[in-house]
């Protein structure tokens, strides 16, 4: 019987004594965390599994980051989200995507060295996601019509990006139907002004990168 993507974490939690044995705990664990319905689990779970795990063996079974020292960060939650989860992002048109899914949308920035990352993941959907768990974190002070517009803009790069996978249809499809309300959709096509997400976008105090 096939196990279920959202068995793999528990999976891997069950088995952790042969894999860390054998060598192959850290490589399994970023192979299945990108795969793994996470919200679904608390974060003081997820913590532990990557703190059992070498940190120079996660970082190597994972993508290769931008190269810096420090990093600015954002992490988008909707609904019983909270900012001590562990998937945060380089783009803060991604984390306006996850916070714009469902209702009281949240996005949190946050500053983070790389010696305090469990890993860099980018190669499944282009998320330019770091796993780690700042200490602190502030919220960002953005409208929900500004959230959802750069939302949206990271919708269109995936769209004209020319990137060969069919995910932007996937976020796409995701972004319309996941918690979407007919408020929100509403505001995006009709009542903010023409070039308003640009600006926003422009007058983030901090350096974000799409």
């Amino acid at each position: 019987m096939e196990m279920e993507p959202k068995d793999y974490l528990d999976a891997i939690f069950d088995n952790m004594g042969a894999l860390i044995a054998n060598g192959t705990y850290e490589s399994t664990l970023i192979l299945a965390y990108p795969y793994c319905p996470t919200g679904n689990y608390d974060s003081d779970f997820l913590f532990y599994l990557f703190s059992m795990g070498n940190r120079a063996k996660l970082w190597a079974a994972g993508d290769e980051p931008p190269d810096s020292d420090r990093y600015t960060i954002y992490r988008g939650i909707s609904g019983t989200g909270s900012p001590r989860g562990l998937s945060w992002t380089l783009s803060l048109c991604q984390a306006c995507w996850f916070a714009a899914r469902g209702e009281n949308s949240v996005v949190c920035m946050a500053h983070i060295r790389k010696a305090d990352v469990f890993c860099y993941l980018n190669s499944r959907r282009n998320e330019r996601e770091f796993v780690c768990r700042p200490v602190t974190s502030n919220r960002l002070d953005l409208s929900i019509a500004e959230i959802v517009g750069l939302a949206e803009s990271k919708l269109y790069l995936l769209m004209e990006s020319g990137l060969d996978y069919d995910d932007a249809d996937d976020y796409r499809d995701e972004f319309y139907t996941e918690g979407r309300d007919s408020r929100r959709v509403r505001i995006f096509k009709h009542e903010a002004p023409p070039g308003h997400f640009a600006r926003t976008y422009r007058a983030i105090p901090s350096p974000a990168r799409i």
